[in-house]
């Protein structure tokens, strides 16, 4: 079964490839041993990420928000580098509570 990789290089930049396991897609990305030393670290990419990260927040903090709100903090996390359910459950209850004062907000202006 094909799996997707995303390899953070030390620079900063991050690419995507596949394989069978991290190994034969480093390989079939064209990447010998030297690359290695470029490279910070590498994670395994869920297909379905954001949704495993929706169900996460609508399980621990209910249905506060649209979806537009939890993708933002979705991508803002994942773009800076970080697991993004680490983070919200690390920091639950100030997420939970910019949820709930967010929508609050929006429903009463």
């Amino acid at each position: 079964m094909t799996k997707k990789f995303r390899i953070h290089w030390i620079g900063g930049d991050t690419e995507e490839i596949s394989g069978e396991s991290v190994a034969t897609a480093f390989t079939a990305a064209g990447y010998g041993n030297g690359a290695l030393k470029a490279m910070d670290w590498i994670e395994t990419v869920s297909e379905n990420d954001f949704q495993e990260f929706l169900g996460y927040v609508r399980k621990e903090i209910g249905d506060y928000c649209n979806d537009h709100y939890w993708l933002a903090i979705y991508s803002s996390l994942k773009g800076k580098g970080h697991n993004p359910i680490q983070i919200v459950m690390e920091n639950l209850s100030m997420y939970a509570t910019n949820a709930i004062a967010t929508d609050y907000s929006s429903q009463h202006g």
